[in-house]
């Protein structure tokens, strides 16, 4: 009798989900058709979890061979489009399971968002976009966030947040390495092109998943390994003059933010006076971090004022807020002056299973050991570089992390010109897509500094890694501006709009009123789709000859 593989087993039933597969008598159809009635069967028409258990299942067939990655797609597609699923909330969701339990790349003709069809905006008919989508430039790490999959420091401190967390996530715990490992490697290190290896990571998810935990881990290493002046920040900031006073006296440091879409409305709001100003600076720092390069702050009248130069200031943000929070905090300007471009985030969906942990968080001697070791093993060009890399009126000295090869060298320029044709394709993209392969040398460096601080060498697979979150990054910012950010900016649009209108008195022709407040700063298709919705609410209606001018509608 032929063993059963135990995958092939539901988690509800000891009963296989399909029979086991001897593969020189059963014909491949046959196999395939078992196995889609069945999970159909199981699945729910509109139900998202059975959505995601049954790319699961799907990718698990994948992974052992019994399916082909495009076939295993195809036919999750066909699913997904027959059980007429929300695809814009859910597709990249399931879409993401299946990729990493199938253990496989995405096809070579999809990317994220763009090559589902999505649902027209008057009926159930699906709709293909108009051009295809770009392919990825590179094969997808298919386990990012595993521990047991990353060198040296980036896999123990990610381990040792998995052992210790009451609901442990692959992706928190990840990010809180990322996070340590640059705070380390800040002012020390610079990618192939010249990048600090400064990051600014937020992690999303609803509250109750584990935001906490790899925040406090991060600040018990630093304590317990003599670090928190050395690399820690403040927990926040009141203005840009706030941040000055934070570079000036340790220009490589990590801040811990929590609750950082909140920080991000203060910034944002009618009352927001200096705060609005912390935005700016970040930006303006987060490019400062090359070598030659510096910062001066904020020049002021005041002689008292320490106005000398910051050279080569490398500031890293960690930081946490539930997804609605994160997006309503952002002004319509960040996906168009290189925030979102800038930043890398982690969207956690499933929140994980509870466990058993100390009460205490206490790092292993071990993993301690390794962390204060760290610096001695950072190359130097002299005995005074542990003492100017802190210091920031002096110029640290930058070891620049070389190529492996020149294979790793192909690979990242293959990012790049995907980067470059993206943006080509659609000019709007600059603003989220334009920091891609910068963030992808960042990350790909800190793991070869992860590998061996004393001689780094960034490799295809680095690279590879790199892409991989920072890709992800770029499908959750996509989605969130779509989810959360467009809708509350189309009301602000027809709000502004209305306003316009019964402010005129009269009826206004759509040449003034697009120059109106509040109205010009939106393209015209927003524009449109907002006129559209408030003249099928009864709020405005066309009015003149040409019927291009508005007055408000019946009361």
């Amino acid at each position: 009798m032929a063993k059963v593989d135990k995958s092939i087993y539901s988690a509800e039933s000891t009963e296989p989900i399909v029979p086991a597969i001897d593969r020189t008598t059963k014909d491949y159809a046959n196999r395939l058709g078992t196995l889609l009635t069945l999970i159909k069967c199981k699945w729910k028409p509109g139900n998202v979890t059975d959505a995601i258990n049954a790319a699961k299942e799907l990718g698990d067939y994948v992974a052992s061979k019994i399916l082909t990655s495009d076939d295993g797609f195809e036919q999750l597609k066909k699913m997904f489009e027959d059980k007429k699923m929300d695809v814009e909330k859910s597709w990249d969701d399931v879409l993401r399971n299946f990729l990493y339990s199938a253990n496989a790349p995405l096809p070579e003709h999809h990317s994220f968002n763009h090559s589902f069809p999505t649902t027209a905006a008057n009926d159930n008919e699906y709709q293909t976009p108009k051009k295809p989508p770009l392919p990825l430039p590179v094969q997808l790490d298919p386990t990012p966030f595993a521990p047991d999959k990353r060198p040296g420091l980036l896999g123990a401190i990610a381990q040792f947040a998995m052992d210790t967390a009451y609901r442990p996530s692959l992706e928190f715990s990840m990010m809180a390495a990322i996070a340590f490992l640059s705070a380390l490697s800040n002012r020390r290190y610079i990618t192939p092109s010249g990048h600090g290896m400064n990051i600014y990571l937020f992690g999303l998810s609803p509250p109750s998943f584990g935001k906490e935990h790899p925040q406090k881990l991060i600040k018990v290493l630093a304590k317990d390994a003599g670090l928190i002046e050395a690399l820690l920040g403040p927990g926040e900031v009141s203005s840009s003059a706030a941040i000055e006073m934070v570079v000036r006296a340790g220009p490589n440091c990590l801040m811990v933010w929590d609750e950082i879409g909140i920080m991000l409305q203060g910034m944002n709001g009618k009352n927001a006076g200096h705060a609005e100003t912390i935005r700016k600076a970040l930006l303006e720092l987060f490019t400062k971090s090359q070598h030659g390069n510096f910062w001066t702050g904020k020049r002021t009248a005041d002689d008292k004022k320490d106005n000398s130069v910051i050279y080569s200031p490398t500031i890293s943000l960690f930081g946490f807020s539930t997804t609605t929070e994160f997006y309503k905090g952002l002004p319509v300007s960040a996906s168009t002056d290189g925030f979102l471009a800038r930043v890398l985030i982690v969207q956690v969906e499933t929140r994980g299973e509870r466990q058993k942990t100390s009460p205490k968080l206490i790092p292993p001697p071990a993993l301690l050991e390794a962390i204060k070791n760290f610096s001695k093993e950072v190359p130097t060009n002299g005995n005074l570089a542990g003492v100017t890399f802190r210091t920031a009126t002096g110029v640290p000295y930058l070891h620049a992390v070389p190529w492996a090869d020149d294979e790793a060298d192909a690979e990242m320029e293959k990012i790049e010109a995907w980067q470059e044709a993206t943006i080509d394709d659609d000019a709007s993209q600059y603003g989220i897509v334009g920091r891609a392969s910068e963030l992808t040398q960042k990350l790909a460096a800190i793991q070869a500094i992860s590998r061996k601080p004393s001689d780094p060498r960034l490799t295809v697979e680095d690279v590879r890694w790199g892409f991989t979150i920072v890709h992800r990054s770029l499908s959750n910012v996509e989605s969130g501006v779509r989810l959360f950010m467009a809708d509350s900016e189309h009301e602000r649009l027809g709000k502004a709009i209305v306003e316009a209108v019964r402010k005129a008195g009269k009826p206004v022709h759509e040449s003034h009123l697009i120059r109106g407040k509040g109205i010009s700063k939106f393209d015209k298709r927003m524009r449109n789709s907002a006129i559209e919705d408030l003249i099928t609410t009864g709020q405005i209606r066309r009015a003149g000859r040409d019927g291009k001018a508005f007055e408000l509608g019946l009361e």
